[in-house]
């Protein structure tokens, strides 16, 4: 038991802790490929920033549109990325974690018992129904149950994997339409998955009916605009991007109409006020009673740099060369960063030193 003379410093610490807060801070919104890691390698000072940022107390939270996984995956991926003995000093759970598909949770009053079909690699489906949509068919499974709609992908699989394949779903279940596509991760077999989306889009949801070319009655939804990403190969990769301008291209072609879609991931605003409430609560727990600006740092100026951008007054951007930017320029010309650095470790500190 404490003593009387113990215990009043202790109490005095845990009341200025949890009840009296201070004032506005300086928060950080991190991409994660280009700036703390390039493919499975961290970039030099990253696991040094976050600790300097955690004794400072300055509140941060990683934005990211890859996805595919839980947050508590990805967030555990980024550390065994960050391992060493030092990185055991950072705190971090699936709360700080932001993905491409997290605000999607947004659309549960609207699908949750919806039939919805779910593109992507990983853990897609999985993720979906973790979130609460209960009927999220992945498109692998959806495909297993019909191996021919796209002949040249059931070529490359055994029809014994095919026969194999886990039935999860109730037969009734293969007859409902699908309400809704959900993009939530780049496509595992690209002309499989665009074939399979472009069947629901255009039979009013039930593949294998007849095209039905006039309004579109199935929701798209994509978690990631990005047509480039940095990842371990010199120069930059194809993303999600691609997938939805093939879409876009081959719905016109098809119907004659404008494919509708609805878009999720940096650069949209409802990411970022998404990202915002996430900081906000984060900053809470440290004692902060608002966020006053929030430094916004990618290596992308087409989705970091715009997003933050057109997010509001109290976001800044902050543009680094360790990733898809590596022009000798001293900004971008399309998307202007408010501050450019070298890396993570100049943003931080100046950040800390108040250069900025």
């Amino acid at each position: 038991m404490l003593s009387r003379s113990r215990l009043l410093p202790h109490i005095s610490s845990l009341m200025c802790k949890r009840t009296f807060k201070t004032n506005g801070c300086r928060a950080v919104l991190f991409d994660i490929d280009g700036v703390l890691i390039r493919g499975k390698k961290k970039i030099k000072g990253a696991t040094e920033s976050l600790i300097r940022l955690q004794e400072a107390r300055i509140p941060f939270a990683f934005l990211t549109n890859g996805g595919g996984v839980l947050e508590s995956v990805k967030t555990k991926q980024l550390m065994d990325i960050l391992n060493e003995e030092q990185a055991k000093k950072i705190e971090l759970s699936p709360e700080h974690m932001i993905l491409s598909h997290s605000p999607m949770k947004a659309l549960l009053d609207k699908h949750r018992g919806d039939k919805i079909l779910i593109i992507g690699d990983h853990d897609s489906a999985k993720v979906a129904r973790e979130y609460g949509f209960t009927n999220a068919v992945g498109v692998k499974d959806f495909f297993h149950q019909n191996p021919h709609i796209h002949a040249k992908s059931a070529n490359k699989v055994k029809m014994s994997t095919i026969e194999q394949s886990v039935k999860e779903y109730e037969e009734n279940n293969l007859t409902q339409p699908f309400k809704a596509v959900f993009v939530m991760h780049d496509p595992e077999d690209f002309g499989r998955d665009l074939q399979i989306c472009m069947d629901v889009l255009l039979s009013r949801g039930s593949p294998g009916s007849p095209f039905h070319l006039d309004d579109q009655e199935v929701d798209l939804y994509m978690s990631n605009p990005d047509l480039l990403y940095s990842g371990t190969y010199s120069t930059p990769r194809f993303g999600q991007g691609l997938f939805k301008l093939c879409l876009q291209s081959v719905y016109k072609e098809m119907n004659k109409r404008d494919l509708r879609l609805n878009q999720f991931g940096k650069p949209e605003k409802v990411t970022y006020e998404f990202a915002e409430k996430k900081l906000e609560k984060i900053a809470s727990e440290l004692g902060y009673n608002k966020v006053d600006v929030i430094y916004a740092v990618g290596d992308n100026p087409a989705a970091d740099v715009r997003g933050a951008n057109n997010a509001g007054h109290h976001y800044q951007s902050v543009l680094v060369r360790t990733g898809v930017f590596s022009s000798p320029e001293s900004n971008d010309r399309a998307d202007p960063a408010k501050h450019v650095v070298q890396d993570v470790n100049e943003f931080v500190d100046k950040l800390i030193n108040k250069g900025l």
